[in-house]
């Protein structure tokens, strides 16, 4: 079998197997998606619906528990309301009520007013009533607006009722045809010095307000909600347009007492009713829906797209063709003359009058032909001026911040101190420029310059930042007579004081250099802020690229040495085996370590 697949594969035309790997590639997935897709892609979509209408159901019904809870603490404080105290004194109610009509009316009216404030103040209710023990008081109210209130339409003597039943507060449905017409929030009253209940303050619960963000939010016709008592009363609905859903879903809640899923029957369709209990209010908030309708436009859609691909294979077979020969041909061809080219011809060309990008190939073809001997005794002597370019360009740059920085502490220390110290800044400035300048054309110097440059750049940040940076140097005997690339250390330490100390605030910059098995060690370590995780990882991912693509300036994102500077410098003059290593941890610091061999000047001539 594996042999008659290799001479098949050997054997066959490309064009043959282009039209072999579209019927397997094309073909093949949609027979799949056409078998298997149909059959379960509804099922997974309808499990996905629900599920996600099962975690807005819980949402959207513990947002109205949250909601009632709220107004349950409000009512709560109420019993401690100053005014609402002060004006509800049973003793000085029986005085009022004892006494002439009119005093009676104008208490009433202030009493009303101040009540009228509170219910305006809460949007959770839109009528309270305050019914005193003593009988000879008579029920006081208000609502929001200044209507009077018809106190027969309120169940006040069921609800004073049950007030003296319970020690805190609870709901009382009214209700009419078993649909709940008012749902009211009920608490009782107590005498501050005695404990003992004096009343019950009774709020009639705005339902649409307490609804609000269910209506908002299951506002699709797709969604209907149903929420009732424990006796399967109805407190509130959306979308609920057939009695024989509401049937169905109260006996379902009848029957099912626990939270959960349910399929409900035949005569609804495909619905299911997802049922959660409300348990402090002894509620039950019903939602159905249907994923049918999503269902059906998918399989639609779907439909749509398997018909469409079908249609599209003549088209493919086509420009299956007409890929053959326009590109696979005229490639058969340029192979043949490239093994022309391999076996030694020179001179081989295609002769092509093509202006596209198989044209651009062949000219590309027929220079190369013509160009190979002169390329093969250039390319090398090419490379070397590239790589000493490079290192010329990337030893050039110099950071404009620093110089900034440095001005402007030379112009602030001259207004306030003396010459002596002006003079000695701009002697630090004028060496570090002559450096920069690079008169002699120097590659590498010796360490001990690259100190005395670096001391200079270390006097003018001490100018600056004052005794928030210390500066440490511990060197091994004889190091400072070996050579270095010009300006490699001084980076290393400016990054350390910008990046590490400056947003630490202050702290100690170390420098170390030791030689060390045909090598010179040189560390640069602070305690800084450090690095990120994740910004070191990139970093260190930098400095393990081996191209730069372009010397013109395109290496770095601006125009300052910094550490990818240092490093690519010193791996193009000296092999990748050296350059920079970099360790941090955030919050504690950074170390830096540069590798560098004994002879670099030896090691530069093998680099190139």
């Amino acid at each position: 079998m594996g042999k008659l697949l290799g001479y098949l594969s050997y054997n066959i035309s490309i064009k043959t197997k282009l039209i072999v790997l579209f019927a397997i590639v094309f073909l093949y997935p949609l027979l799949l998606i056409a078998v298997f897709g149909f059959g379960n892609f509804g099922n997974t979509i309808q499990e996905k619906f629900i599920y996600y209408a099962e975690r807005d159901v819980d949402f959207m019904s513990n947002q109205v528990i949250e909601q009632l809870e709220i107004f349950e603490r409000f009512s709560q404080d109420l019993l401690y309301d100053e005014g609402l105290y002060e004006k509800g004194s049973i003793k000085k109610l029986k005085e009022i009520y004892g006494a002439d009509a009119l005093e009676k009316y104008e208490f009433g009216r202030d009493f009303e007013a101040y009540l009228r404030a509170i219910v305006r103040s809460r949007p959770e209710m839109d009528l309270m009533v305050v019914k005193y023990k003593e009988e000879i008081i008579p029920p006081l109210g208000a609502t929001k607006s200044l209507q009077s209130i018809d106190m027969s339409s309120i169940p006040i003597e069921e609800i004073v009722t049950l007030s003296y039943k319970f020690e805190g507060v609870f709901y009382y449905t009214q209700k009419n045809d078993g649909r709940v017409t008012n749902v009211y929030l009920a608490r009782a009253m107590y005498d501050r010095n005695t404990f003992k209940k004096t009343g019950v303050v009774i709020m009639r619960v705005d339902r649409e307000y307490i609804f609000r963000n269910v209506k908002d939010f299951f506002n699709d016709p797709v969604y209907q909600v149903f929420v009732s008592t424990d006796e399967y009363d109805e407190v509130w609905s959306m979308n609920l347009r057939d009695a024989i859903l509401e049937e169905e879903i109260i006996s379902l809640m009848n029957v099912k007492q626990l939270e959960g899923t349910y399929l409900l029957g035949k005569k609804s369709g495909q619905k299911y009713t997802i049922i959660r209990k409300m348990k402090s209010l002894n509620w039950r908030f019903a939602v159905v829906i249907s994923p049918e309708p999503l269902i059906s436009d998918t399989r639609s859609l779907s439909l749509k797209i398997l018909i469409l691909c079908i249609c599209t294979v003549p088209v493919f077979l086509f420009f299956v063709n007409l890929f053959y020969k326009d590109i696979i041909r005229p490639i058969y061809t340029l192979v043949k003359k490239m093994q022309q080219l391999e076996e030694g011809a020179i001179g081989i060309t295609m002769k092509s009058k093509r202006r596209d990008e198989l044209g651009y190939l062949f000219q590309t073809f027929d220079k190369m032909s013509y160009q190979i001997k002169y390329l093969i005794n250039q390319v090398y002597k090419e490379e070397i001026a590239l790589r000493n370019a490079e290192i010329k360009a990337l030893q050039s740059q110099i950071n404009p911040h620093f110089l900034y920085n440095t001005l402007e502490t030379i112009n602030w220390k001259s207004r306030l101190s003396g010459n002596h110290e002006i003079s000695e800044m701009v002697t630090a400035l004028a060496e570090i420029t002559e450096v920069n300048i690079d008169r002699k054309n120097d590659r590498f110097i010796f360490v001990r310059d690259e100190i005395h440059y670096l001391e200079n750049y270390i006097l003018l940040i001490q100018k600056r930042f004052g005794d928030k940076i210390r500066f440490e140097k511990v060197f091994e005997k004889g190091v400072l007579d070996l050579k270095i690339p010009k300006i490699t250390i001084q980076p290393l330490i400016e990054n350390a004081i910008y990046h590490g100390i400056e947003p630490a605030g202050r702290g100690t910059v170390c420098l170390y250099m030791e030689a060390k098995q045909e090598c010179l060690i040189i560390k640069v370590q602070d305690d800084g802020v450090g690095i990120e995780k994740e910004l070191l990882k990139k970093i260190q991912q930098s400095l393990d690229e081996k191209v730069i693509h372009d010397i013109k300036g395109k290496v770095f994102e601006d125009s300052k040495i910094g550490l990818l500077n240092v490093h690519r410098r010193i791996r193009l003059i000296c092999g990748d085996e050296y350059g920079l290593t970099i360790e941090s941890e955030y919050c504690h610091g950074t170390l830096i370590q540069m590798t560098l061999p004994i002879d670099i000047e030896y090691a530069a001539k093998l680099g190139n």
